[in-house]
């Protein structure tokens, strides 16, 4: 039973009555449920309304947020296209795949900002250079925001540059070690 109230009209519990009904025919498996969740609508039993909401998460990742999230993603796809072009031209080179996979964030504490990231780029299937090298994992262990802020302000001062996505090494070491400034 969740705790948060919900407070339906008659129309919404309406609505939520027939999209339950064709729920519990689509997802057999699941029908149980479902129908639990409409005989508290069609009863009018109010405490058990919310109790619909518990796949939803209970915070959002608000707009900016998730903007930040990209500007973070795309930086890196700027560092490994860099470095993948540096390893191509054959450049003697220091930099390895694991200086330039991006790192993630805490499941812990960063876990929306994490849980955006792994549902860009698994499930919309977007930044596939990212997926390759980090093989799917995006837990940093330990926060990373702060750091990703930094090396953003560092990013954005490279908009000068005739390409930001083929950066030498020196330029990506900057950038790599700027989010200890």
């Amino acid at each position: 039973m969740n705790n948060e109230h919900l407070s339906l009209t008659k129309k919404e519990r309406l609505e939520y009555i027939y999209l339950l009904k064709i729920l519990e025919k689509l997802y057999p498996e699941q029908s149980e449920e479902y129908s639990q969740y409409r005989n508290a609508l069609q009863q009018g039993f109010s405490l058990h309304y919310a109790d619909m909401m518990i796949e939803l998460s209970e915070d959002e990742l608000s707009i900016n947020e998730c903007r930040k999230v990209l500007d973070i993603l795309e930086m890196y796809r700027g560092i490994i296209y860099s470095y993948r072009a540096l390893k191509r031209e054959n450049t003697d080179i220091s930099l390895t795949d694991e200086d330039v996979k991006f790192p993630g964030f805490d499941g812990n504490n960063e876990c929306y900002h994490m849980a955006y990231v792994k549902y860009f780029i698994d499930d919309l299937d977007r930044y596939s250079e990212i997926q390759e090298l980090s093989n799917g994992y995006y837990n940093s262990h330990h926060r990373m925001l702060s750091q990703y802020e930094k090396m953003l302000e560092k990013w954005n001062e490279f908009e000068s540059l005739p390409n930001r996505y083929l950066m030498n090494e020196e330029q990506i070491r900057e950038l790599l070690n700027s989010k200890f400034k």
